[in-house]
Formats: structure tokens, C-alpha cells, sequence
């Protein structure tokens, strides 16, 4: 595991002197830290899967759905900016961007915020709102703070933190559980508690004592200037996934849109590859390409997909050889989703488009393309649109699942058509 992602461009350590190229460990944190985010997301989604009847369950996936869109909203202005400024500061400046990343975060959570009470009364659960609301502005706060550590590659340091966040949620709805007092609300404040609690260790760790900054508008400027197209691209990306579960819940009801939730809870496990890949690759390929060019960018980011694809093969081959065995372990044999086999092989093949797709945008982010991922995005979403959603509407899970590939495939190509139209 240690030799899967090695750094071997320079950044800052915590005193904000430069470390020699080829810190052998860098990578092997990065992706523990991963591991860790996806397998404490991993366990609460299954705790909440087994304990929880489908109808509820889909309540939450959709409520769960609403706020990765928020969030995605939010990290396109806050935390993709800081990531890539933050690779190129020292520490005391790094923390004066993180402050005006977290002032940042506190004035998006009112319009964010409004749209979880919204989504929560939509679906007939308005006493739920105001948790989930909390519990999305816990999560962004210690997003935006382990990002700034992340972007001097401090993945080491986040890792206690993030334990505590997503490994404690996990253990906190389990006991839930078995004490009885398990619900859709005490769930969402477990999220909000455990969040929180870690956003101030890891704001210790960088040094952050106050939120204060010298040049709002220019800070709101840059980052504005920064993200937009990233914004751009995670509100059609809306179209792209997240209204996927909607659909299913609109025409075949809130089980339906538990069922793909079940299917992405087994394709979690490949997160900590997925998603510590890209947390890789945004800060690396900044660094290379001003240290050394497009062409060194590009062989970092192929460095790093070839690893990981070695890395998620087997498992992607056990979902498609013995998909029946694999649910029945997550959920049991007498769950209501023991019986998602074909419909799991087709997401395994939609997953394969979603790795390739997230090396190819954070390709593209690195290199502050934010332009061009933007039309890959868009030509996801045209697809979905056209194809994607009608076929979930008609088809059910198996209609979804089809249309997930579809999607992702196009969202890939279009991807890695415009990352060969980069020049210089």
C-alpha cells in the first residue's frame, strides 16, 4: 500500500520550508486518510441499510443526496480554491485563506441550508430539516479545514481528525442502534456532532485562532474567478447523479431510490482509491505543471490512474463474477436488496467510467482547466437528460443503472477529449 501513490513533486511542509522531491510516504497517508472517510461513510451507510425500512432509508439517501449537492456547491467556491492556493502558500498565509474560506462557508450555509429545509418538507419530513441543515454546515466546516491540510499534504495530520469524523459517526449511529434510539434525526445529528468536534481539532492542529481577513473582495473575487466553471459543472452534475434517486423516487417510490443507494454503498469501498487519487492529483499536477511543464502534469496524473486501477480490478472483478454473494454479505440474505444482481453488474461497468473520469477532471482541475471540465460535464448531462432519467423513469433500478453507465462514459469521453485540447 505504501509504494500505491508516491508524491515526488515538492510542496510545504507545516513550517513552510520545501520538502525534497520523492517523499516516499505522502501518498501511502493520503489514501489511509481515504480509507479511513470512506469506511466510516461505508459503515454508517450499511448500519442505516440493515437498520432502517426502505422507505425511510430512501428518505435519507434522497436528504443524503440534496446535501452532497450543497456541498459540491460549496467546495466548487471554497474548497477547490483553497486547495489549489493553498498548494503555493506558507503556513501563516495558508491560514488567512482557510479564514476567509471558513467566513466563506458560514454565509453559503443560509441559502444552502434553506434549500435541506426545503428538500425536507418536500418529502414530508419538515422535523428533519433542521438537523439535516446542521448537520451539512458541521460537515463543510471540517471539509473546508482538512483541506487545508491536505493542500500542503498533511494527510498524516488529517487522519486523526477525520477518524474521528467519520469513523466516530459510524460508531455513534451503531450504538444508536443497538440502544434503541436509532432515528432519521439522531442520525443527522451524529453527523453534525462528530463533524464538528473534528473541525475544531484539525483548525488546532493548523494553528487557526481567529476568522478574519484583510481583502474580502478580493478573496470573493479570486475565488469566484477560480471555481465558477467547477460551480457550473456540479450544477449540471445535478442532472448527472443526483437526480438519478429522485427519478426513482418520483415514479417507483422511496424504496426505489434505497435500492441505488444499497448499490453505491458496495461501490463505496473503492472510494478511498477514487477520491485520495484526486485528492492526489489537484495539488500534484498544480505543483508539476509550474514546476515543469503540461507534459510532466500529464505523466503524474497517468502515474497515478495506471496505480489505482491496479488497485480497484480485483474487487470490480469479484462484483461482476459473484455480485449475489456480495450482497448478501453487506445486507443479508434476507434483505430487500439481496436481489440487486444485474443491476449491480451494470453499476461495477458505470464505476469503471467513474474512476476514469474522476483522474481525467482532476486532471483538468489541477491544471485550472475548470473550462473544459465544464464541458464534460455538460455533455454528461445532456445525456442524462436525454437518456439517462427516461430510462430510470421507465425501467426502474435496472433502467438507473443502464443509464449511469451511459452517462459516466460520456462524461469520461468528452473528458479526455479535452484534456488534448490543453495546450502549454
Amino acid at each position: 500500500m505504501e509504494k500505491g501513490f508516491v508524491v515526488h513533486e515538492t510542496a510545504l511542509d507545516r513550517s513552510g520550508s520545501r520538502f525534497a522531491a520523492g517523499e516516499p510516504r505522502q501518498g501511502f497517508w493520503a489514501l489511509a486518510d481515504q480509507a479511513t472517510v470512506s469506511m466510516g461513510n461505508f459503515l454508517t451507510q450499511v448500519f442505516l441499510a440493515r437498520a432502517l425500512a426502505p422507505e425511510q432509508y430512501g428518505v435519507f439517501a434522497l436528504l443524503f443526496g440534496i446535501h452532497l449537492v450543497m456541498s459540491g456547491l460549496h467546495a466548487s467556491l471554497v474548497v477547490y480554491p483553497l486547495s489549489v492556493r493553498g498548494a503555493t502558500l506558507d503556513d501563516a498565509a495558508l491560514r488567512r485563506h482557510l479564514a476567509g474560506s471558513l467566513l466563506a462557508t458560514l454565509g453559503l450555509a443560509v441559502p444552502l441550508g434553506g434549500v435541506m429545509l426545503a428538500a425536507a418538507w418536500f418529502l414530508s419530513w419538515p422535523q428533519l430539516g433542521p438537523w439535516a441543515a446542521l448537520a451539512m454546515l458541521f460537515w463543510q466546516v471540517q471539509e473546508t479545514v482538512r483541506r487545508a491540510l491536505m493542500a500542503h499534504l498533511r494527510h498524516r495530520d488529517a487522519l486523526p481528525g477525520d477518524a474521528l469524523s467519520y469513523l466516530g459517526q459510524a460508531a455513534v449511529v451503531f450504538a444508536l442502534h443497538q440502544t434503541g434510539n436509532l432515528s432519521l434525526p439522531t442520525a443527522f445529528a451524529a453527523f453534525a456532532i462528530t463533524s464538528g468536534v473534528a473541525a475544531a481539532l484539525q483548525a488546532a492542529q493548523l494553528g487557526l485562532r481567529s476568522a478574519s481577513l484583510s481583502s474580502p473582495e478580493g478573496f470573493v473575487a479570486d475565488s469566484w474567478q477560480l471555481g465558477r466553471w467547477i460551480l457550473f459543472s456540479n450544477i449540471l452534475g445535478i442532472l448527472t447523479i443526483q437526480a438519478f434517486p429522485w427519478t426513482l423516487a418520483l415514479f417507483h417510490g422511496p424504496a426505489a431510490a434505497a435500492e441505488l443507494q444499497a448499490l453505491i454503498n458496495i461501490l463505496g469501498v473503492t472510494h478511498p482509491v477514487m477520491f485520495g487519487l484526486s485528492n492526489l492529483i489537484v495539488p500534484t499536477v498544480a505543483q508539476s505543471h509550474r514546476q515543469a511543464g503540461l507534459a510532466a502534469a500529464r505523466r503524474t496524473a497517468f502515474r497515478y490512474a495506471t496505480q489505482g486501477a491496479l488497485l480497484l480490478a480485483p474487487y470490480y472483478a469479484a462484483l461482476l463474477l459473484a455480485p449475489g454473494r456480495i450482497l448478501t454479505i453487506f445486507y443479508g440474505a434476507n434483505s430487500h436488496y439481496a436481489g440487486l444482481t444485474a443491476p449491480l453488474r451494470l453499476f461495477v461497468l458505470a464505476y469503471v467510467f467513474v474512476y476514469a473520469a474522476s483522474v481525467v477532471l482532476a486532471l483538468l482541475a489541477g491544471l485550472e482547466r475548470t473550462r473544459h471540465a465544464f464541458f464534460a460535464q455538460l455533455g454528461s448531462s445532456l445525456a442524462s437528460l436525454g437518456v439517462g432519467l427516461p430510462l430510470a423513469a421507465l425501467g426502474g433500478i435496472a433502467g438507473a443503472t443502464g443509464g449511469l453507465v451511459l452517462v459516466n462514459g460520456v462524461r469520461t469521453f468528452v473528458g479526455a477529449w479535452m484534456v488534448n485540447r490543453v495546450q502549454g
